[in-house]
């Protein structure tokens, strides 16, 4: 992992920038899920990618689009955040006890809000750091 890039991580969940929403990465009114806070902060860093909003039903979606390709994806960051934040691009991915697929969940359906998800992240770079 890395670490620099998951405390910019943090520090955006602790901030008051982001609303929270649930259920994908960011919505039309520009509430963010958690991993919508970590794709945006990869984007403000310097990954190449953009935000666009889905045509038809999902009009209401902002979904992440690859620069280099038409791929798109509106629940769980594509493979150049994971990449930023230094870990194997999957969902499944462990950071130090928790997976990817755990910050959605408590995002999502455990109801945490971001300061919460943020104490979780936290614990996680810490046990990631103590390893290294």
């Amino acid at each position: 992992m890395n670490i620099e890039n998951a405390w910019f991580w943090h520090k955006a969940l602790k901030s008051d920038k982001y609303k929270q929403g649930r259920d994908v990465l960011r919505n039309s009114d520009d509430k963010f899920c958690c991993l919508g806070v970590l794709c945006d902060v990869a984007i403000n860093n310097g990954v190449k990618v953009e935000w666009l909003i889905n045509p038809g039903q999902n009009a209401k979606i902002k979904s992440l689009k690859y620069a280099t390709c038409p791929q798109i994806d509106s629940t769980a960051p594509i493979d150049e955040v994971y990449e930023w934040l230094g870990i194997k691009p999957s969902s499944h991915t462990i950071i130090h006890n928790l997976s990817m697929i755990n910050f959605m969940g408590m995002n999502d359906k455990d109801g945490f809000d971001f300061d919460q998800i943020a104490d979780e992240l936290e614990k996680e770079i810490k046990g990631y750091e103590a390893m290294a």
